[in-house]
């Protein structure tokens, strides 16, 4: 028999229930990728919007700066303008209160949607919520779009776009965060989960140069091409996007040298799926009191053995299995049953203050409310920034702005790591809080020097900042939305996860804001409201660092102790 080809037993060396999990990793990736796609372009049509230009005499133009210089081809008259230094209404002195208006709309609509959202999310399917929110998304995007092909003036028509594509925008995070924490545990959640949060800055990056690409010649293309990108996602997302592994019916039935082994696949087994077990499951164990052990698709409950000692007093459940790991174990027969997971649909939803009332919820979220400041500015107002500072067109400095973002796929991938290494999800936060704030002071002086230094910097800024951003927005989300005092209700994951985001982007909405109001008297200005934003959400997490460095041995989801009663 010939040898099967390397590529072939490549494939075959991975279970079913393996090549699943990898590709609702990447379809999930993709499909808020596609989201932050489509945010960018603002950010980057705004030097488009309003070009600094003079007309001393009636018919001459000089432009300063942006897209268009002094001797390049002959200015074009728009209806309404009197030439062509911008796009009316922002063609105006007020431009950055305008513009930063418009980031405002978008964000604080999506900040109290984002609260709604998380809580309709989890009542309704995952597949047809997010599936409806990308395809509106991708009209109201190409909307905006547009306003240039029919010369629309009307800065109403403008709020009121972004208004609305904030709104259906938050169907996004809580559906791909619930649906990736149904897939995957907390094992390497941390580096799951950051190398996964690099689809913000790969969505920025993307979103850059397809932006950049038209706005020099046609802007509003660099919004309906996005759009059409989100719309075609949805319709991906309609089509493959499986919410839980109990979809797929991976369904097992005996225990055989810590594999779950299944028959072949036929009548009533379709298609089984192998589950590697923990170690005290495959050892033989005297089992206490029901208790559930979650394993994506399964949930293998524990059940008591009936002991003829009944002066025999039960052991703590995560303590029993310490031990056995060891073992030491009962030389009696046990068993182990394996039900289907239900994903917690015999539980009720978590109410608002319920989620509220989870330890760390508060926090963090505060955390993130500065932290996402921060960064969103740097998301709307960095391009612009570079073409004041350091004189480049729109185009140019849009590519060099995806800089940060790349310097941001680095630091959500460290801050996973660091966190899952130590176990210590607030300290690894706090650490690169406390690095990003001089950072920041050194990056606005050096960035007026040239363009190499503004280059360096903007890679390690976009590392300190995102670092934190993701690692809350991902990993410490799912903690929480599984802490122990939940007692294995699925439900809460959605509701957490909009509430933690849901804070964080009310400081998404302030931070563009302040800075389209700080920028006129000086972006020296803007870094120090950047700073003390940081130093800000440092503060919120002092309580919970000095709880995980008194206690070694306590992770995010473990701050109170869970009891069974």
């Amino acid at each position: 028999m010939a040898r099967l080809p390397p590529g072939i037993r490549f494939i075959i060396s991975f279970s079913r229930d393996q090549w699943y999990r990898a590709f609702i990793f990447i379809l999930t990736f993709l499909l808020y990728a596609s989201f932050h796609l489509s945010r960018k372009p603002i950010s980057i049509v705004k030097g488009e919007l309003h070009r600094f230009c003079t007309a001393p005499n009636e018919g001459e133009v000089h432009f300063h700066s942006q897209s268009q210089k002094a001797g390049d081809t002959a200015p074009h008259r728009l209806p309404g303008n009197g030439t062509d230094c911008g796009w009316a209404p922002f063609d105006q002195d007020n431009y950055q209160q305008l513009l930063g208006a418009l980031d405002y709309a978008f964000l604080c609509a999506y900040a109290v949607g984002m609260y709604l959202s998380g809580v309709i999310g989890e009542r309704l399917p995952i597949r047809y919520y997010l599936t409806a929110g990308m395809l509106a998304s991708g009209a109201l995007t190409a909307l905006f779009g547009l306003g240039y092909f029919y010369d629309i003036h009307s800065f109403g028509f403008y709020v009121v776009t972004q208004v609305v594509n904030g709104l259906v925008q938050t169907t996004g995070w809580p559906s791909v965060v619930t649906c990736l924490g149904n897939w995957f545990g907390k094992g390497r959640r941390g580096l799951i989960m950051g190398v996964w949060n690099s689809h913000t800055s790969v969505g920025n990056i993307l979103g850059s140069l397809i932006a950049g690409f038209w706005v020099s010649t046609c802007w509003g293309l660099s919004f309906i091409v996005p759009g059409a990108i989100v719309a075609a996602m949805g319709i991906v997302c309609f089509l493959f996007l499986i919410e839980h592994p109990k979809d797929i019916a991976c369904s097992s039935t005996l225990v055989k040298g810590g594999r779950l082994d299944h028959p072949a696949p036929g009548p009533g087994f379709p298609g089984q799926c192998h589950h590697p077990l923990p170690h005290f499951l495959t050892s033989p164990l005297t089992l206490l009191h029901p208790k559930a052990y979650e394993n994506g698709a399964h949930r293998f409950r524990l059940q008591k053995q009936v002991l003829t000692d009944e002066r025999s007093k039960p052991l703590d459940p995560e303590m029993q299995c310490l031990l056995l790991s060891d073992g030491k174990h009962s030389g009696h027969q046990n068993h182990v049953v394996i039900l289907p997971a239900d994903g917690g649909g015999g539980m009720a939803a978590i109410s608002f203050t319920g989620a509220l009332k989870i330890p760390g919820v508060i926090e963090f979220s505060l955390c993130l409310l500065f932290a996402k400041l921060v960064s969103y500015t740097f998301l709307f107002w960095l391009p612009l920034y570079i073409t004041n500072v350091d004189h480049l067109d729109v185009r140019k400095a849009g590519e060099l702005s995806t800089l940060f973002d790349v310097g941001g796929i680095f630091g959500g991938i460290l801050a996973g790591v660091i966190s899952d290494r130590l176990e210590k999800r607030a300290s690894t936060c706090g650490l690169m809080l406390l690095l990003a704030a001089p950072t920041l002071y050194v990056f606005s002086a050096i960035s007026k020097m040239g363009l190499e230094a503004t280059v360096a910097m903007l890679l390690l800024c976009g590392a300190l900042v995102s670092g934190p951003y993701a690692l809350i927005t991902t990993a410490v989300s799912a903690d929480l939305g599984t802490h122990k005092s939940l007692k294995g209700n699925a439900h809460a994951l959605a509701t957490v996860t909009a509430i933690i985001d849901g804070t964080g982007s009310v400081g998404a909405a302030l931070g563009p804001l302040l800075a389209g109001l700080i920028s006129p008297s000086g972006w020296s200005n803007v870094f120090y409201m950047l700073m003390f934003a940081d130093a800000c959400a440092l503060l919120f997490l002092i309580r919970l660092i000095h709880k995980e460095l008194s206690c070694p041995g306590l992770a995010t989801g473990d701050q109170v102790p869970f009891k069974e009663h």
